[in-house]
């Protein structure tokens, strides 16, 4: 009788221990989730900031942005080519918060531009590259230690310094911009405001953190 009680206690015991390993853990993002989903993010970053490069080639007034936004424009169409082409049967994109974020704030830089011309559309346009671009990276190097992907992981190690290389260049050309957009909004000031004809001045630029009011009447895609 002795021997079957402490049979039986074992047993109970056994599967309790089965029941509290088998409970699901919170907030744990499976690996290869977390491959899907940066992925998503790659793609959806390269694509709009592409886009964003394109626009600004076409409407820059300035050699020094109009150059930038043409290596932008060049450099994340590849990228989103290689990232694309990553893409297999067992490695395919799934939705991330980081990636909806992205294209939320790539719309709205482009939304926003539009309103602008001359030096203070040159300023923001470099501004909000800077920013979409320390996004998508901040993205890159949180996950990249996790990956398990091997060849995820290494095309994601390769884009790093193409985006650190845009970052600094876009800091480089910051203060030349801003003395520009300065010296047009002091014309505008002396002619008497807002004459016809007189660059607009850009907004402050936005934090990362702040929250983003959609645009909904705004059809714009990444290759319009």
């Amino acid at each position: 009788m002795r021997t079957w009680r402490l049979l039986a206690a074992g047993a109970i015991l056994a599967v309790a221990a089965c029941g509290d390993s088998g409970e699901p853990q919170p907030n744990v993002v499976p690996a290869d989730t977390r491959d899907a989903q940066l992925l998503y993010t790659l793609q959806a970053g390269t694509e709009w900031i592409a886009a964003v490069g394109r626009d600004a080639q076409a409407r820059a007034s300035s050699d020094a942005a109009r150059q930038f936004a043409a290596t932008l424009a060049a450099d994340h169409d590849g990228l989103h080519a290689v990232f694309e082409g990553a893409q297999r049967p067992d490695l395919l994109p799934a939705e991330s918060a980081a990636g909806l974020d992205l294209i939320t704030n790539a719309q709205t830089t482009r939304v926003g531009l539009e309103s602008l011309e001359g030096p203070a559309y040159d300023l923001a346009f470099v501004e909000s590259a800077i920013r979409l671009q320390q996004q998508l990276l901040s993205a890159v190097e949180r996950d990249l230690t996790v990956l398990q992907d091997s060849t995820l992981r290494d095309l994601a190690e390769q884009t790093r310094p193409t985006l650190q290389a845009h970052i600094q260049r876009g800091r480089q050309l910051l203060p030349e911009l801003r003395w520009a957009e300065a010296v047009g909004v002091s014309r505008q000031d002396a002619a008497g405001g807002d004459g016809e004809g007189a660059p607009r001045r850009a907004p402050g630029p936005r934090t990362l953190g702040e929250p983003i009011q959609r645009d909904t009447s705004s059809t714009l895609q990444p290759g319009r």
